[in-house]
């Protein structure tokens, strides 16, 4: 799902999987996440601004993991609801959907 400045193309799934397909190899990342565990991703979000790949992934347990060259943080998304969907237009402005209702916006 959608590409950087660097080319990426990114892809996620079941026990916290995300990976990246460079111009040559597919390679997996590795964020600890803190609700401890692997929770699934269900839907990522690609940017590039200035030259800066930033991803935005969402999952079980009300994950929002967040992407900025190497480094992963997670925002908190006040649910424990599964998001399981991620739309935006651009990084500063990003809405995620889920289970139960669940509506997170991201200015």
């Amino acid at each position: 799902l959608g590409q950087g400045a660097s080319q990426s193309v990114w892809a996620a799934g079941e026990l916290g999987l995300v990976i990246r397909r460079t111009m040559t190899s597919w390679q997996l990342e590795a964020p600890s996440f803190p609700m401890g565990g692997k929770p699934n991703v269900y839907a990522l979000y690609a940017t590039s601004a200035s030259g800066v790949d930033e991803l935005f992934a969402v999952g079980a347990k009300g994950l929002i993991a967040h992407r900025v060259g190497t480094s992963w943080d997670f925002e908190s998304s006040g649910t424990m609801a599964a998001l399981l969907g991620l739309s935006g237009a651009g990084p500063r402005s990003l809405l995620a959907v889920g289970a139960s209702g669940a509506l997170y916006r991201r200015q």
